[in-house]
């Protein structure tokens, strides 16, 4: 199962949202969560959310917490907080593995379900047009002035974007470079904001090997490493299985 993670500044963010507006955005987060989406909605999902209706979907592109993307919709408000598809498969991984040791139980409920990520084909006239609509009150780091009503008009300021074109309510794009070229101290392991996790788990097999190692043998370090590992015969060595056992740790 994973979780929806919420910050406890999220209700002052969104309050300058209508009631159905704050509802459709909360229950896409759960959505994409729910279904290992990466914060990206297809379009044709929006029938199974309560308040999915054009209005209300217009409403939050304008404000800059969703993006439209060809065939889909980008969350991009909250989005950094979100586990990605590839941090909970590594987590089933490890599970999956504790049980076959004898540690952690494996899950009696099956598989996860897992669905295909949607694949966006934006065109060029959606990519501008986005860019030209994103709202002076990004992501709530702005305030809101006025009363909502009926025939509210939302803000555009087209300038308030960082190099990389994205919203600053969105400062590194997190929505769209969630599944990009890997990072970490080694260049290898979890993508996006999970790199900076001291914790984060390897996603590649080999990292999984040594992290298990790393976990059973309760050590590390690269001396402790290559006490318990005979095959380790230099610092070198040691200091790179560490590297891929903790891709968010510098050793």
């Amino acid at each position: 199962m994973a979780f929806t993670k919420l910050s406890d500044d999220y209700g002052d963010d969104c309050w300058q949202l209508s009631d159905a507006a704050f509802r459709l955005h909360t229950e896409a987060l759960i959505w994409q969560a729910r279904r290992l989406l990466d914060c990206r909605i297809p379009k044709s999902d929006l029938r199974h959310l309560k308040r999915g209706e054009p209005a209300v979907v217009q409403e939050l592109l304008a404000r800059g917490f969703w993006s439209d993307y060809g065939d889909s919709y980008v969350i991009l408000h909250h989005s950094q907080y979100q586990r990605t598809r590839e941090s909970v498969v590594a987590q089933q991984t490890r599970n999956q593995m504790n049980g076959k040791k004898g540690g952690r139980r494996p899950s009696s409920g099956g598989a996860r379900e897992v669905w295909p990520r949607p694949v966006a084909t934006p065109t060029p006239t959606q990519m501008g047009t986005q860019n030209e609509t994103q709202s002076e009150t990004q992501l709530g780091l702005r305030g809101f002035q006025g009363s909502e009503t009926a025939e509210m008009k939302f803000p555009v300021n087209t300038r308030d974007k960082n190099p990389d074109g994205n919203p600053l309510g969105n400062p590194e794009g997190m929505a769209f470079k969630r599944s990009s070229t890997p990072t970490g101290p080694s260049e290898i392991g979890v993508n996006g904001p999970l790199a900076l996790d001291p914790d984060a788990w390897p996603t590649d097999e080999e990292g999984l090997r040594w992290r298990i190692v790393c976990e059973d043998k309760n050590v590390m370090t690269v001396e402790g490493l290559m006490a318990v590992c005979a095959e380790l015969k230099t610092e070198n060595q040691a200091r790179n299985a560490l590297h891929r056992a903790y891709p968010g740790r510098v050793f």
